[in-house]
């Protein structure tokens, strides 16, 4: 979660993006550009179904 003058320090910051899941939605982040966010319902919905079916997740996340 990002507090304070967090978003407003962010695209003065040598960061180039900084991503967040879509758990806690702020306007402000999405409106500032360098905050990309990562929707994770449906990351969630398989990785609770594969789980429930014994089977492995790694591969459902290969670029985190």
């Amino acid at each position: 979660m990002l507090s304070g003058d967090a978003l407003t320090e962010l695209p003065q910051s040598p960061l180039k993006r900084v991503v967040v899941t879509n758990t806690i939605f702020h306007q402000l982040a999405e409106e500032n550009g360098v905050v990309e966010y990562i929707h994770v319902g449906e990351h969630l919905a398989k990785t609770i179904h594969r789980i429930f079916e014994y089977k492995s997740v790694s591969h459902l996340f290969p670029h985190y």
